[in-house]
């Protein structure tokens, strides 16, 4: 029940959450953003689907990605919030935003809280965060301080090595799935290996079994198990957890999970380099 004129100030008066471990403050933003939305029906991850980019958002969007800040490679979060096709107009809305670091094992290694206006841009080095571990993931939290449009305000992810750059956009937490769709993607071996790597997030507060399958059409089929900590991340290197992959093939990777899960594709070049993506909207 929403209380008219209630604030976070008066929940912590009354409850005195978040005044001892703190723990719990980013389930807090990520529940009053849930029950904000309750009323309009949607839920954070509908945003796409139910208004399209750059219509009205008065709501937050809770997104989430992964990073590596190891071996000579460091991760680099933009936002920019310019209007659609980067028009000389007002109308995108400005923002607030938080930023959670995680490790691997679940633990918040860095926070923030800054703001963006409307026509600015905003990187961050996670690296530059003094106890950011080698690698984990990030969840940031972004809230319109008014009625406007969405623009570009959707974050983009860099990971810089040497002499290369690799990029993806972050999607929405609320995507996570246990399997199904955005649960499965094609991997293609060279000789007996892929190159690939999953990076998978659990974001709930409970530890995660993780189920890896790899097939193909002619009868192939092999499955490795892994834990996710609670609110934590692995990086999990597919030509070491499948010692015999089928040679020149094409293969379905499918990951299950007991929690739900956010999946992204890595993928090792001759070079060195690193190509980067999420899982694919496909069962």
């Amino acid at each position: 029940m929403k209380t008219p004129g209630a604030t976070l100030d008066t929940l912590v008066a009354q409850t005195r959450v978040g005044t001892k471990c703190t723990a719990c403050l980013l389930d807090l933003d990520v529940l009053l953003a849930d029950f904000d939305q309750a009323g309009s029906g949607r839920s954070i991850g509908s945003f796409d689907q139910a208004t399209g980019p750059g219509r009205g958002a008065p709501w937050e969007r809770v997104d989430s990605g992964f990073f590596l800040n190891q071996d000579g490679i460091q991760t680099i979060l933009r936002i920019a919030n310019f209007d659609l096709g980067f028009a000389p107009t007002e109308h995108a809305a400005a923002h607030d935003c938080r930023l959670w670091v995680f490790n691997d094992a679940g633990k918040i290694r860095a926070r923030d809280v800054f703001h963006v206006g409307g026509g600015e841009e905003t990187t961050i080095n996670l690296s530059d965060y003094p106890a950011c571990p080698g690698r984990g993931w990030f969840l940031i939290a972004m809230k319109p301080r008014r009625a406007g449009y969405y623009g570009t305000m959707r974050p983009q992810v860099a990971l810089v090595g040497r002499d290369w750059v690799a990029c993806y956009h972050t999607q929405f937490h609320a995507d996570a799935v246990r399997s199904g769709r955005r649960s499965g993607i094609v991997l293609r071996t060279k000789g007996p290996y892929t190159g690939a790597a999953v990076y998978a997030i659990n974001g709930s507060n409970a530890a995660s079994g993780l189920e890896l399958v790899i097939s193909d059409h002619y009868g192939y089929r092999r499955n490795a198990d892994f834990q996710l900590a609670a609110r934590g991340s692995a990086m999990i290197e597919i030509d070491r957890a499948f010692r015999d992959l089928p040679s020149d093939a094409s293969l379905l990777l499918d990951v299950h999970s007991q929690e739900p899960t956010r999946k992204c594709i890595i993928n090792r070049h001759g070079d060195g380099s690193l190509g980067v993506d999420h899982f694919p909207n496909f069962p």
